[in-house]
């Protein structure tokens, strides 16, 4: 979209862009989350919980869960593809059974080293070429939109982003 936001002097019309940008960036995610189940077997919130797993080590559903900012439900049935599968192994706590832990198999390890970005390439490049307070400045837009959307209980900035440590 070419539309410069500092033009833009209408509430409505700063509104109207805001929703076609946001419907833009939901269609090429849909749309390259469609080409990854094609070429890949997985859809990309698949690869998004493998990489939380591998991040964690071993995460209990409720950490995927969080590090993802996907619902517990969701998570749950995202595990149990990737189970299925054989890309991961569950365990139950011993000290409180209702705790299950996540953990990669070999398989698992060895799909995710091969498995395609969950973004298009083409984005990934772009906001890599992108400086570091650039990309810290999208970042923050993005978390205050996810609040101001009413989502701050369910969508929560990782820690290491929250604190500005990841970058």
């Amino acid at each position: 979209m070419e539309l410069k936001t500092q033009h833009i002097k209408n509430d409505t019309v700063r509104q109207d862009a805001f929703l076609a940008s946001l419907r833009e960036i939901i269609h090429a995610a849909d749309k390259h989350s469609r080409t990854v189940v094609k070429t890949f077997g997985l859809s990309s919130a698949h690869i998004v919980v493998l990489r939380a797993i591998k991040t964690l080590d071993e995460g209990t559903t409720r950490q995927l869960s969080k590090n993802v900012s996907l619902s517990q439900a969701t998570v749950t049935i995202l595990l149990n593809k990737l189970e299925a599968l054989n890309l991961i192994e569950r365990q139950r706590s011993v000290s409180d059974r209702r705790i299950v832990h996540s953990k990669l198999t070999k398989a698992g390890k060895a799909l995710l080293r091969k498995s395609p970005p969950p973004l298009p390439p083409h984005f990934v490049r772009a906001f890599e070429a992108l400086t570091e307070t650039r990309q810290n400045e999208i970042l923050a837009a993005f978390f205050d939109v996810a609040q101001m959307m009413g989502l701050d209980d369910y969508v929560k900035a990782p820690a290491s982003i929250a604190n500005g440590s990841a970058f």
